[in-house]
């Protein structure tokens, strides 16, 4: 039955449910004291009425002794005196009783009786004062139906020929309304309620205090939030539908937070390798350059080294140019550093960025020429005004990154292309070259789904430089194309004004 309630119409909190069944148990309690108490109240009112009516048959045996004993002879005399005692005690019914039990008359006729005997013992009980009173006997006329007497023997008193049996009515001292009415029962209802509603109360209140730190614990669960790493963020659950409870609540609370945990230790596990390879392949970088000016630098500090001038000089130019090398290592390395660190933070400003392209064309140009390239920006008239807010230093280095990595790494390359279009978020930066693609096997090793692999090393520092300057911009550094007609390097930054105003240029 209790599978069959509609859970709709249950509180959804648990409080609610303990509260709705504390008040339930509590009003079963009430009804429970309430029916005990009418049975009380009915059993004394009985028993009072029985003590005061129990000489009332000896008094009417004792005045009518001679028309009872005539009859006991004749049941038309014992019917006509029967009915005339009922006549004048209309709260009981008479029966005369020989001294087996058996009807011999009554009040009434005595085809209208549906038991034509009456168990002895209760009448002996009573006469003999061996038990507690009230003591109740069938009714003839309804045998379902337990009610007070009185009784009387008819004879000797120790070997009563008859018995004269007198079944009180009374039927006012029976039902609720009734009982009400006696100032007992009334007293005692108001007892019960004053008991039972403060436990009531009691219960729901130590409810709500046992509740009390499930809830907080929920709201502390639920509230949480990542402070050290924000790639990997707790976000709230939503309870699921069948949450009914707090309890329900917080067991999906845990859950989640127990899988953001497992998730976040997998994450650690995983950046812990990466950073261990990249650095060890860090080192590898690092030992090579100074390996190499250790080696060119020993043999000019030897004293009996024999070095012709040109030798010496070569060999110093060779130093110079790994310590140059390792000096934009270095430089690399730390401007990673400074990229991820928490304390990182933008200089924002609105700029127009056509012209900051123009810029790093010009820086590159002759650069260019001396490799055999040549360097170009292609943006629409009426693009030329479109400002970005951005960074605008951070901005040009990582431009300046795309483009020294488009000269040095774009095989068969002979044009670098810087192109400017508009585009939903705000402008659109592409880097074009015509070389002949990057290698299949290097897209799929360090360009998973188009973007840079985090902590891979052997995709440039110079491009994981670029994607971390953009991932601070909220931007992305996409491999739009690479294949035989070229690469196109894209990526996006928000604008605030499409058109500058010519008075501010």
């Amino acid at each position: 039955m209790l599978g069959r309630f509609p859970h709709s119409l249950l509180p959804r909190s648990l409080f609610g449910r303990l509260a709705l069944v504390q008040l339930a148990f509590g009003i079963i309690i009430a009804l429970f004291f309430a029916g005990l108490m009418e049975t009380t109240h009915q059993r004394f009112h009985q028993a009072a009425t029985q003590r005061q009516a129990q000489d009332w048959a000896k008094s009417i045996v004792s005045r009518f002794h001679t028309d009872l004993a005539s009859a006991i002879v004749s049941s038309m005399d014992s019917q006509s005196l029967l009915s005339t005692l009922a006549d004048t005690n209309p709260s009981a019914s008479f029966y005369l009783l020989d001294r087996s039990g058996s009807i011999i008359g009554a009040s009434m006729p005595l085809t209208a009786l549906s038991q034509k005997a009456i168990a002895l013992a209760p009448i002996h009980e009573l006469m003999a004062s061996r038990a507690e009173l009230p003591i109740t006997i069938a009714d003839p006329a309804k045998p379902s139906s337990q009610r007070i007497f009185s009784v009387a023997g008819i004879g000797q008193p120790t070997a009563p020929t008859a018995y004269l049996l007198m079944l009180l009515r009374a039927p006012e001292t029976t039902g609720f309304l009734a009982a009400y009415t006696n100032f007992l029962f009334s007293d005692s209802l108001f007892l019960a309620a004053g008991v039972t509603g403060p436990a009531i109360a009691s219960a729901m209140l130590l409810s709500f205090m046992i509740l009390l730190p499930v809830r907080r614990l929920s709201r502390s669960i639920a509230s949480l939030e990542s402070e050290h790493d924000d790639r990997h963020p707790f976000i709230q659950p939503t309870p699921p539908a069948n949450a009914h409870s707090e309890l329900d609540q917080l067991n999906s609370y845990f859950a989640a937070m127990a899988q953001w945990i497992e998730d976040l230790l997998r994450s650690q596990k995983a950046e812990d390798r990466k950073r261990r390879e990249l650095f060890a392949n860090l080192s590898h970088d690092l030992r090579t350059p100074i390996t190499v000016i250790e080696c060119c630098l020993e043999p000019l500090v030897q004293n009996d080294a024999d070095l012709s001038p040109g030798k010496a000089h070569e060999m110093t130019a060779a130093a110079l140019s790994q310590t140059r090398a390792l000096a934009h290592l270095v430089e690399s390395i730390f401007d990673l550093a400074t990229l991820h660190s928490p304390d990182c933070s933008l200089c924002h400003d609105v700029f127009p960025i056509a012209e900051v392209l123009a810029d790093v064309v010009l820086k590159f140009f002759a650069k260019a020429q001396s490799l055999g390239k040549t360097i170009a920006l292609q943006v629409a008239e009426h693009d030329r005004g479109l400002r970005v807010h951005a960074d605008p230093m951070l901005i040009e280095r990582a431009l300046d990154n795309l483009i020294d990595n488009a000269l040095k790494h774009a095989a068969g390359a002979t044009q670098i292309t810087l192109a400017l279009d508009k585009s939903l978020a705000g402008v659109e930066i592409s880097i074009i070259d015509n070389g002949c693609g990057i290698p299949m096997e290097i897209q799929a090793t360090h360009f998973a789904d188009h973007r840079i692999s985090e902590f891979n090393y052997h995709s440039g520092r110079g491009l994981r430089i670029v994607q971390r300057i953009l991932e601070l911009h909220g931007s992305t550094l996409v491999l739009y194309q690479s294949d035989e007609r070229g690469t196109v390097f894209r990526f996006e930054l928000p604008a605030r004004s499409r058109v500058l105003d010519s008075s501010k240029v």
